[in-house]
């Protein structure tokens, strides 16, 4: 049992703490520099989700390998 929540229990549970912990960040609006043209305006990025999925993985699989890094490093970032 404990080699069990060792190697597979405990990851899983230390990512998605680490992706809740982290959304914040991940989804705050930030201003950047607008080039000179487009002087009175301002720029932001505005980080979008993806969307939902669905996982799907045979129980012989070890949770590891289908969950890990289930959450993305880097979001699709749009300037508006």
């Amino acid at each position: 049992m404990l080699e069990a929540y060792a190697s597979e229990i405990a990851v899983v549970k230390n990512e998605i703490k680490y992706a809740l912990n982290n959304v914040g960040s991940w989804s705050k609006t930030r201003r950047i520099h607008s080039p000179k043209h487009l002087f009175p305006g301002r720029s932001y990025i505005m980080p979008e989700p993806w969307g939902v999925s669905l996982i799907i993985a045979p129980g012989i699989i070890h949770s590891t390998l289908h969950l890990h890094r289930s959450f993305p490093q880097s979001q699709e970032e749009t300037v508006r």
